[in-house]
């Protein structure tokens, strides 16, 4: 029995480096609200359905769209979006565009501080307004539409 957890103790010493020991944190998400000027909220109204929205991220260098992750309907109080931001390693400013219809494009640039294994979202400007800054952390916004 002394022998198995000293070979466990052993294994679990040499396994991992000092990068890459521990659990990675991924955080490169933003929830937001779409609301008129009165408050009310527009997701899932005709101008803005859920289902119809598309989140394109920018490629570095070729200036090209791709497919971004698929946003998150959330419904718990509020009902919000998640947008999974562009945290291309290559980038210094990913960029995210978010395709709400035809007429409404709205672009998220962030920055983000990385550390090992982790990525942490630090800064994000929606539409060229910085609206969180990792001072706050704040990962939720109202937009006014």
């Amino acid at each position: 029995m002394k022998k198995l957890i000293f070979a466990l103790i052993l294994v679990l010493s040499f396994s991992c480096s000092d990068d890459d020991c521990g659990c990675t944190i991924i955080e490169t998400n933003l929830d937001v609200a779409i609301k008129d000027v009165d408050g009310n909220n527009l997701l899932n109204t005709e101008d803005y359905n859920f289902q119809n929205i598309q989140i394109k991220y920018s490629t570095p260098n070729s200036g090209s769209l791709i497919n971004g992750e698929s946003p998150i309907l959330i419904e718990e109080g509020e009902v919000r979006m998640r947008i999974f931001l562009n945290s291309n390693s290559n980038d210094e400013f990913p960029t995210t565009y978010v395709i709400w219809n035809n007429n409404d494009i709205d672009t998220i640039r962030a920055t983000f501080n990385r550390n090992g294994n982790n990525t942490i979202v630090n800064q994000i400007w929606y539409n060229e307004t910085l609206v969180q800054d990792y001072i706050e952390p704040e990962y939720y916004i109202n937009v006014i539409k």
